[in-house]
């Protein structure tokens, strides 16, 4: 979860994944887009996986699941662009507003998040990003404003990048988020008893759904088994406890 300023809902972070262990599939309310920093990777979004590298660039709509495996190096580094939808478009406002986000909401089979380095400067993508961390960190005069024109710069180049995107494209972006909700006791019961032996039996009984069914489902929402899901959660948990804490760990 990213905690945002709520008069400007943006954040730009850097990460670095270790893959010792498999790493907890995630999705949030933010717009994310991705610039891998170094090395190499297998990011996932939804069903579909992508082998990404130096300068590549993705973009994370929201709620899509998504994670990031090994393929080839010991870790990856990636600088985050994050930022609410709301930044951009609101509801009550005028509809041209949302043409800036929308390759974001897309959740067609065909759609491919991973931009081609070979149709759009993946590296002048990067230093936009950069421009707007350093308006964010050093809060000059009008430093929003002119944060925000940035990333509308960036977004435009986006948006041209994927054209007219059919509408088609669009028709499973409800029934996903519809589908997360049906869910959504299942991963409260996850995050608070995740020490606990949880069945799939109890899980589906969480969901109202039988046994079976709810195997399937979750495998095709999450993109992971159940069990798999609960296990990286488990993983996580356990990296968090020894970060914040004493232990050791002894081979």
């Amino acid at each position: 979860m990213v905690e945002f300023n709520s008069e400007f809902p943006l954040e730009i972070k850097e990460y670095n994944f270790l893959f010792e262990f498999p790493v907890k599939p995630n999705h949030h309310d933010y717009l994310e887009i991705v610039y891998i920093l170094e090395n190499k990777a297998t990011i996932q979004c939804g069903e579909k996986k992508y082998n990404v590298k130096k300068n590549d660039l993705l973009i994370i709509g929201k709620n899509e699941i998504h994670g990031c495996f090994q393929y080839g190096f010991e870790s990856i580094s990636l600088m985050s662009l994050q930022f609410l939808p709301e930044l951009i478009y609101n509801a009550t406002g005028c509809d041209i507003d949302f043409e800036f986000i929308r390759p974001f909401y897309c959740k067609s089979p065909d759609f491919i998040n991973l931009l081609s380095e070979k149709r759009i400067n993946t590296n002048k993508i990067y230093d936009k990003i950069k421009d707007i961390k350093n308006l964010i960190r050093y809060k000059k005069k009008n430093y929003k404003i002119k944060a925000k024109k940035v990333l509308l710069e960036i977004l435009v180049e986006i948006v041209e990048y994927y054209g007219e995107i059919p509408e088609i494209y669009f028709e499973n972006h409800n029934r996903h988020i519809s589908d997360l909700d049906r869910l959504k006791d299942v991963f409260n019961l996850l995050e608070k008893h995740y020490n606990k032996n949880i069945t799939l039996e109890e899980a589906a009984k969480t969901a109202c759904l039988n046994k079976c069914y709810f195997s399937r489902f979750f495998k095709l929402v999450m993109g992971f088994t159940f069990t798999n899901y609960l296990q990286r959660i488990r993983i996580e948990k356990s990296k968090e406890l020894l970060l914040n804490s004493d232990f050791t760990i002894s081979r």
